[in-house]
């Protein structure tokens, strides 16, 4: 994993489906926007962002053991949602 999250372009990936490919399942089985929310393996996944620009939810913890995925996800989010509103929204919803 290392090796990926060194080697992969600075961009989101989605490993499994993206949020608008399960956008209907979560928004019928969560729909309490403030709901403990924890994404693990996010990687350089969009997920949570979205989830939280796109919908509204407000309390997602993502978790990755790989530092790179880690530092690279904090540059991809910061350079794609670049607003103050976006990144205030970001930093206060997603831990």
């Amino acid at each position: 994993w290392i090796q990926f999250h060194h080697d992969h372009d600075e961009d989101f990936f989605e490993w499994f489906c993206s949020y608008e490919d399960i956008r209907h399942v979560l928004l019928q089985y969560i729909g309490d926007r403030q709901a403990c929310i924890l994404e693990i393996g996010s990687g350089l996944s969009a997920m949570a962002a979205k989830m939280v620009l796109d919908d509204g939810y407000t309390n997602i913890t993502c978790l990755d053991w790989c530092d790179n995925a880690i530092a690279k996800i904090k540059r991809i989010l910061f350079r794609r949602y670049s607003t103050a509103i976006e990144q205030q929204l970001l930093q206060t919803c997603i831990a």
